[in-house]
């Protein structure tokens, strides 16, 4: 005798594997994303927290130590300070301006000028010297040369190549030859006023 059997299932069977994992992992690959976004926003968020924490007590920080510093000077040292300071712009003047100490004349950067740039075969006496109309500073002397090849070398001595030029219309006249073979001679030339001021020697001391 044969026995017929069958088997009906009362559900559908479930496909792949591979099929139900392929249909899952758009859904997990975008909440991954979204959950690294929040997570770099929140660290953001506290990173600019921290900043402005540590900026709010730098500053109280600051203003502390300043009351600290005021406190430890009394008001009469502060106004003493202050006037002193006030005088010391006047005489310093503003830029471009001038002030007491920049319209201060004196010789001495002016003589070591002219240490530096005269030949031994030259020697200066004399010196004069009056404000120009032009804002330059007109300069006289008289001189003595050992030769007149001694007054041309000189007068190329300021003129030359890399050298400060200090003087302009260098002018050497009035040569007179001496019973001994020297030259003497007057001397006049327009000089930069920084020459003789006062100010610019302080700033290069």
């Amino acid at each position: 005798m044969e026995i017929q059997t069958s088997f009906i299932p009362k559900k559908t069977l479930a496909g792949p594997t591979g099929a139900v994992k392929a249909g899952r992992r758009p859904v997990g690959l975008v909440l991954f994303v979204a959950v690294i976004l929040f997570l770099a926003a929140v660290l953001t968020h506290g990173g600019v927290w921290l900043f402005s924490m540590q900026l709010d007590n730098s500053i109280a920080n600051k203003k502390d130590q300043l009351k600290i510093a005021e406190k430890s000077f009394d008001p009469g040292t502060l106004e003493m300070m202050s006037r002193l300071n006030t005088k010391i712009t006047a005489a310093m003047g503003k830029k471009n301006s001038g002030g007491l100490l920049s319209r201060h004349i004196t010789l001495i950067p002016a003589l070591q000028y002219l240490e530096q740039t005269t030949l031994t075969s030259i020697r200066f006496k004399g010196l004069t010297y009056n404000y120009g109309v032009n804002g330059l500073i007109e300069i006289k002397m008289t001189g003595q040369a050992r030769d007149y090849e001694s007054i041309a070398s000189q007068s190329a001595e300021y003129i030359k190549p890399g050298a400060q030029k200090y003087f302009s219309d260098i002018v050497f006249s009035d040569l007179n030859l001496s019973p001994d073979g020297s030259v003497t001679f007057n001397f006049s030339a327009d000089a930069d006023p920084a020459l003789f001021s006062y100010h610019e020697s302080i700033k290069v001391q």
